[in-house]
């Protein structure tokens, strides 16, 4: 029964997020009726586009349901020790490539993840403003 129960917090998480979060996003504008994500690449939008940073409730959201997921399963492989290790070294994995690969270079600035350096935002926003 708790994999379906973490499957179904994965499938409400990526709701709220995609409602709450991907509108002000710079790639869900992109594109003619399906989002340019990384992500969610190809699905279609369900919401119109928003304009500004997302709200502080978004950002504090994101951190808790992110854990809340990350730790969920974390409760069952405390007794299983090799499989603890593999999956915190895959969720290790997972996050380093996303940080290296996408937030270094998303158009996203109002994300809190965002890691382009300042010099290239004021660039950026200067040159397609």
């Amino acid at each position: 029964m708790w994999p379906f129960v973490h499957v179904g917090l994965c499938l409400a998480h990526a709701g709220i997020m995609n409602a709450e979060n991907c509108p002000h996003c710079p790639y869900y504008k992109v594109g003619e009726g399906t989002f340019a994500c990384f992500i969610w690449w190809g699905t279609p939008k369900l919401w119109t586009n928003r304009d500004g940073p997302e709200s502080p409730w978004v950002k504090n959201y994101a951190l808790f349901g992110i854990s809340v997921l990350t730790l969920f399963p974390v409760i069952w492989l405390w007794r299983e020790w090799p499989l603890l290790i593999i999956y915190l070294l895959g969720i290790g994995g997972l996050v380093t490539s996303i940080a290296l690969n996408e937030c270094s270079r998303c158009l996203h600035f109002d994300c809190g993840n965002c890691g382009v350096p300042e010099d290239l935002r004021q660039e950026y926003l200067r040159t397609f403003g």
